[in-house]
């Protein structure tokens, strides 16, 4: 490695390198200023054009434009106010003329030229667009009148000319504060509403004219008429698809009415077999009746599959026709039931159990198969199914119903084959006849209790099954007359406030009075017999263990709630039989 130190002096031999080097770019940058000199001073060998006397008119031409332009310009200035006027308008129109002549003059006219030409239209368009705006309006307001004056054509030609005013203003240059797109559609809206309107009127008088052959059976006038009102109604939802009097479910009702009309040959077999099966089985010929009423099915199913827009398709009454078929059927066999039903309450009146029972069993039996067989019949009486089901579930119960209700039963004086209980109803027989107890003191000889009006009725109803003979509650005048007293006076054994410890007491414990009856009066408050229906109260008579005697003497009545639960009533019953002699 070499630790000499290097010379500091400048390398002369590389200096005397680039001189040379030096001097000839020098040479060439002089010798291009000097060919750029001679370039630029070369003589101009280029033809003038010498000016004509063409030319000399087109500039005579554009100084006389530029001049007028100045002068419409000072014109319109003069003019009072921004409102347009007919002359603002003429003259913007002129300057618009007069630009566009001189950009003709100057093929290869300026930039401004242009946009002087472009302010002078949009001024013009500004100016016309505020004219049309004060036209547009009269044309409105003279169309409103019109209307109320009924004369609807004129108003049309007003509202047309405005629109067509307003939208030659939107299509235009004018500044969007002038232009009015809103207006033009509400002006379009109440054109086409206008238009369509004679229309609809007369698709409406169409479809009065089909309402009314309608309702007469004239069944092609009606279809004409449908058609019609079809016709127009198709011609305004295409044309005036925007009005109110478009419709698209209009259609669908018309092709329904016309699809029904077109299907009234087959409706006409439905309603004529349908009348004779009715009147077969009026008159009691059911198996006559049957093939009528299966015909009429079997058209009426016809219809609904080939005419399912048709007014005559209905499911509902296809099924009324079969459930008819069946009630037809069963006539025959529901007329030996019920007078099976009537011999079983004969026996059961008569209290003989055994035949009655043998043919309820019969009676259901075929009540059960009629029921599996037509379901749908209507002439199975319910109170009919619901006895022979009572009695069937409990036959074996019958014979100490009868026994215990009869032996209770004390002739009502007077009052002929009416017989009373002589207490009030134990437990032991509600119980039997209802399946429930719904008293709160129980007891098998304790007097039912807490019983509704409801209760005691659909007891009532029971026991004249199982009796076979009617069962009601007392009225008030045989409560009365059962009681044997005067009024103010009170037989000497009655259960009141002082002596039944607070609450009901077992029946017959007190001696009976002279007719034959205990605890009319005290123990219980006793449900009567309603004078009206359906009333939320009914009569309670005879007072309870709450009462004092001397509150008890006046024979109490007052009126309960219905639907009341009271441990303080109860009630007992009225029976309609030759059995009350025993």
């Amino acid at each position: 490695m070499n630790y000499d130190k290097l010379s500091e002096e400048p390398d002369k031999s590389a200096k005397a390198t680039l001189r040379p080097a030096s001097r000839i770019l020098l040479l060439v940058l002089t010798s291009m200023a000097a060919g750029a000199g001679v370039w630029y001073y070369r003589p101009q060998n280029v033809n003038r054009e010498v000016p004509t006397a063409s030319n000399l008119a087109v500039s005579k031409q554009v100084w006389e434009i530029e001049n007028r332009l100045r002068e419409l310009t000072a014109e319109l200035a003069k003019l009072p106010g921004a409102k347009a006027t007919l002359a603002r308008v003429s003259l913007l129109e002129q300057a618009l003329a007069t630009q566009r002549e001189l950009i003709r003059l100057q093929p290869g006219h300026p930039a401004s030229d242009s946009l002087a030409m472009y302010s002078w239209q949009t001024k013009l368009d500004d100016a016309k667009a505020r004219i049309a705006e004060e036209a547009i309006n009269n044309l409105e307001v003279a169309a409103e009148s019109l209307q109320e004056q009924k004369r609807t054509a004129d108003a049309l030609d007003r509202l047309k000319e405005a629109l067509i005013r307003q939208k030659e203003v939107n299509s235009s240059g004018a500044g969007q504060a002038l232009k009015n797109f809103s207006r033009e559609e509400r002006i379009g809206s109440v054109i086409m509403r206008l238009e369509a309107e004679p229309l609809h009127l007369q698709v409406q008088e169409s479809l009065e004219r089909a309402r009314v052959a309608l309702e007469a059976r004239r069944w092609p006038d009606a279809l004409t008429a449908f058609r019609q009102a079809r016709e127009g109604q198709d011609s305004i939802n295409r044309l005036y698809r925007r009005t109110q009097y478009a419709d698209l479910a209009a259609i669908e009702r018309i092709d329904a009415e016309i699809a029904s009309l077109t299907a009234a040959g087959l409706y006409t077999q439905v309603e004529e077999n349908l009348r004779q099966a009715r009147a077969a089985a009026a008159a009691g010929r059911g198996e006559e009746a049957a093939p009528f009423f299966q015909r009429t099915a079997d058209a009426q199913r016809l219809l609904n599959q080939k005419y399912a827009k048709s007014r005559f398709v209905s499911l509902e009454l296809l099924d009324s026709i079969e459930a008819e078929r069946q009630t037809a059927l069963a006539a025959a066999q529901l007329q030996e039931i019920r007078g099976l039903d009537a011999t079983a309450a004969a026996h059961l009146r008569r209290r003989e159990l055994f035949q009655a029972q043998k043919i309820l069993r019969e009676a259901l039996d075929k009540l059960d198969k009629l029921l599996a067989l037509l379901p749908k019949s209507q002439g199975i009486d319910e109170e009919l199914r619901l006895r022979l089901g009572y009695l069937s579930l409990r036959q074996e119960e019958l014979v100490k119903i009868q026994d215990q209700t009869y032996d209770l039963l004390v002739p009502l004086a007077g009052k002929g084959s009416l017989a009373m209980l002589r207490t009030e109803l134990p437990q032991s027989l509600f119980t039997m006849v209802m399946n429930s107890n719904p008293s709160r003191n129980v007891g098998r000889n304790l007097p039912a209790d807490s019983v509704t009006y409801a209760e005691a009725q659909e007891y009532c109803r029971r026991a004249s099954w199982a009796l076979g003979t009617r069962v009601r509650l007392p009225t008030e005048e045989e409560f009365r007359a059962a009681t044997g007293l005067a009024v103010g006076s009170i037989a000497a054994g009655v259960w009141t406030v002082e002596n039944s410890n607070g609450q009901s007491q077992p029946t017959g414990q007190k001696q009976p009075n002279n007719a034959g009856y205990q605890d009319l009066l005290g123990n219980l408050n006793e449900w009567l017999a309603a004078e009206v229906t359906g009333a939320g109260t009914a009569p309670l008579a005879g007072g309870s263990y709450l009462n004092s005697r001397e509150e008890l003497a006046a024979i109490p009545l007052e009126r309960g709630t219905r639907t009341e639960r009271m441990r303080t009533t109860g009630f007992r019953i009225v029976v309609e039989t030759d059995s009350a002699q025993r």
